[in-house]
């Protein structure tokens, strides 16, 4: 059970792990980047672990998750889309009530 009184921390967030849909997509059209799809429906299958790992029976593996960076690493590309995609890291790690968050990326 968690207490209440400590505070919230998150010491391994990526920030290509963090990004919002919205911001892959406005990010994408601002740079002309070739998106699999340009709704958040049609975008979410490419960035998010989808399904109840209960209908497959296991759970999805690391994989999974890796290959899903691809299209918040690409959206990362100078300096004014990391600032803001860290700045959006902030302010939901503040919504979840994270009182602390350490950010990592590692560019490929």
């Amino acid at each position: 059970m968690l207490d209440p009184n400590l505070p919230l921390i998150d010491l391994h967030r990526h920030l290509d792990g963090a990004v919002r849909l919205e911001t892959i997509l406005d990010l994408g059209r601002q740079h002309k980047l070739p998106l699999p799809a340009w709704d958040i429906d049609g975008l979410r299958p490419h960035v998010q672990v989808t399904g109840s790992p209960c209908s497959s029976g296991k759970a999805p593996g690391v994989m999974a998750f890796i290959e899903k960076f691809k299209w918040m690493t690409e959206v990362l590309v100078d300096p004014d889309a990391c600032r803001r995609v860290a700045y959006q890291n902030v302010q939901d790690a503040s919504r979840e009530g994270i009182d602390y968050i350490e950010l990592r990326f590692s560019p490929w």
